[in-house]
């Protein structure tokens, strides 16, 4: 999904409001803070393109991962940066083994390094197959 963001509060804001859309989140504002808080505490910084945020909170049912771009690169992610991928991960404050099998393949997927150049600099089709059949 691309997003017009231009800072990192705009990013937050509208890539949960994007998945609210599509009914994945039952309350935006607690998910944004939960964000927003899990950014406090250091930086989610996966290459120089590719951040992972990522929170727990009871503002989602269910685990929620998303892979975001936006149209142009958000410089106030991180200093010296140019973010404009996302991998967004969202877990409801109790997670079942369903949810931790996925959290466990997702991980495996990522920690690939040629996944992982695909993902920071990749078209929108690699990047999709990445993620398709598995």
């Amino acid at each position: 999904m691309q997003l017009a963001s231009y800072s990192r509060e705009t990013f937050l804001n509208e890539s949960v409001a994007m998945l609210d859309m599509h009914g994945d989140i039952v309350d935006r504002a607690e998910v944004v803070q939960s964000l927003k808080d899990r950014e406090i505490q250091g930086n989610t910084l996966l290459s120089e393109t590719l951040a992972l945020p990522h929170s727990q909170s009871g503002g989602v049912r269910t685990l929620v991962m998303a892979f975001f771009k936006t149209m142009r690169p958000i410089y106030d992610w991180q200093p010296g940066c140019g973010v404009d991928r996302f991998l967004c991960i969202m877990l409801p404050r109790q997670v079942n083994a369903v949810e931790t099998n996925a959290l466990k393949a997702l991980f495996g997927i990522i920690a690939d390094d040629r996944v992982m150049q695909i993902l920071s600099t990749g078209s929108e089709t690699a990047v999709n197959s990445q993620f398709s059949n598995k």
